[in-house]
C-alpha cells in the first residue's frame, strides 16, 4: 500500500499547488481501478513489459481547469519475474533506496476535444524535467460507488534524459520507454 509519510507529503504539496475555481472538482484516484503501466525494447527484438503496483494520485476537472498529480512508490514495479525486477530496483535502473518516489504534476492544460493536452514535471531518480502529455477523457458518471470519471494516457519518455543509462548503449535495454496509465477517480464530496 501507498507508504503514510509520502501520502502525507503529497496531500501536502496538492494542497498548496493546485489553484482552482471553487467548483472544481476533485477526484481521488481508485488504485483498484487504475493502473500504471510500462514497456520497453528488449536487445531490440521484442517489448518488456512491467507495471507499478503502488500509486496514488489526484485530479481536478472543472469548465475551466484541469490538473492531475500522481505519486507512484519504485519498489512496486513488477515484470513477473523477480530476477529482473531486483535488478531494475538497484543503482542500475530505479535506485528505489535513494529515489522511492516517482512523480508527475500538471503545470498547464488545455482543452481539446475529448480531453487535454497537459504539460506537467515528471520526476525521475530526482531528476525533474517537463514533459506534454496528451490526457483522454474516457467517461464520467454516477454509480454504485460514487461519482467517477476515467481518464488515460500513453507517452513515451526518453530514460536517459533522468540519468537511467544502464543498458542503453550496447541497446541491451531501449531508451525510450512508453508509459500507459489508466486512471479511475472517485469525486470528493
Amino acid at each position: 500500500m501507498f507508504k503514510p509519510v509520502l501520502a502525507v507529503a503529497f496531500a501536502a504539496v496538492l494542497s498548496v499547488s493546485l489553484a482552482f475555481p471553487a467548483s472544481a472538482d476533485h477526484y481521488e484516484v481508485d488504485p483498484s481501478h487504475s493502473s500504471v503501466g510500462f514497456s520497453v525494447m528488449h536487445f531490440g527484438v521484442a517489448e518488456t513489459r512491467g507495471r507499478f503496483d503502488d500509486f496514488a494520485g489526484t485530479f481536478e476537472l472543472s469548465d475551466e481547469a484541469f490538473a492531475i498529480e500522481v505519486a507512484v512508490q519504485a519498489v512496486s514495479l513488477n515484470t513477473n519475474s523477480e530476477a529482473r525486477d531486483t535488478h531494475l530496483k538497484n543503482a542500475d535502473f530505479f535506485d528505489v533506496e535513494n529515489h522511492p518516489a516517482i512523480t508527475f504534476k500538471s503545470t498547464s492544460a488545455q482543452e481539446t476535444k475529448g480531453g487535454w493536452d497537459v504539460d506537467g514535471e515528471l520526476t525521475l531518480l530526482g531528476v525533474t524535467r517537463p514533459i506534454e502529455v496528451v490526457v483522454r477523457k474516457v467517461g464520467e458518471g454516477e454509480t454504485a460507488y460514487g461519482y467517477r470519471a476515467g481518464l488515460t494516457c500513453e507517452f513515451i519518455i526518453n530514460r536517459s534524459d533522468f540519468g537511467m543509462t544502464w543498458g542503453v548503449d550496447n541497446e541491451t535495454v531501449g531508451d525510450e520507454v512508453t508509459l500507459t496509465i489508466a486512471l479511475e477517480g472517485v469525486k470528493a464530496e
